[in-house]
């Protein structure tokens, strides 16, 4: 679901759901679409139970397209 929705941001990056349930987002693109999608993230898809989101600005790596990491 998070993928979706970064794609349809426009932006690049990636997803990876860590074992213990967390999901990691890397995201680049326009900063008002980035902003869109951590409010988004803050309640995620239906059923999701969201608890927290927390934000950490690293430099770009010029990523193509948004993939799932497994």
């Amino acid at each position: 679901m998070v993928r979706e929705e970064a794609q349809r941001l426009g932006l690049n990056g990636e997803v990876h759901i860590r074992a213990d349930g967390v999901v990691e987002v890397w995201a680049e693109g326009e900063p008002a679409a980035v902003d869109q999608l951590i409010e988004w993230c803050g309640h995620g898809p239906p059923p999701s139970e969201v608890v927290g989101v927390d934000v950490v600005e690293v430099e770009p790596d010029h990523a193509q397209g948004f993939g799932v990491a497994h």
